[in-house]
């Protein structure tokens, strides 16, 4: 019994991280690959964050919380997923009430940073045509 608490502790504390840094990355658009690139190699390796089931369940999880918008694109390749963040005004609250995930004025900064090169254009350009993203962040 104890080894199945241990797991379950690391597992939601890997998610706790993981949440922590989708809204630490800079601009409003943030997909797996944003995270694994521009993520520390030693906090990669501590959580696992390379793993795209924790990315899901992170997102989903910030989804709930209001915080933004797991959008599935349907492109040429295979499926992929990007996290939309809500504007810092719509999210000021819950992270006021969460502080553990994101101090305000963190969010804030990075929400106005362009979208991460690590996004793909046709990532962008999708999420424009769905109209989930104004045309001026590609």
């Amino acid at each position: 019994m104890m080894t199945s608490s241990i797991s379950s502790d690391s597992k939601e504390t890997a998610q706790n991280l993981m949440m922590r840094t989708i809204l630490q990355m800079q601009g409003p658009v943030v997909t797996q690959r944003v995270v694994h690139r521009y993520c520390g190699v030693k906090l990669r390796n501590t959580a696992n964050l390379t793993s795209h089931d924790h990315f899901l369940d992170a997102a989903t999880q910030l989804e709930e919380l209001n915080l933004g918008k797991l959008h599935k694109l349907h492109m040429s390749g295979p499926v992929s997923y990007a996290f939309v963040k809500n504007p810092p005004e719509q999210v000021e609250k819950v992270l006021v009430m969460n502080p553990d995930l994101c101090e305000v004025f963190d969010y804030r900064m990075r929400y106005h940073q362009p979208i991460s090169k690590a996004v793909s254009r046709s990532q962008v350009k999708k999420l424009v045509e769905l109209g989930i993203i104004p045309d001026y962040h590609m």
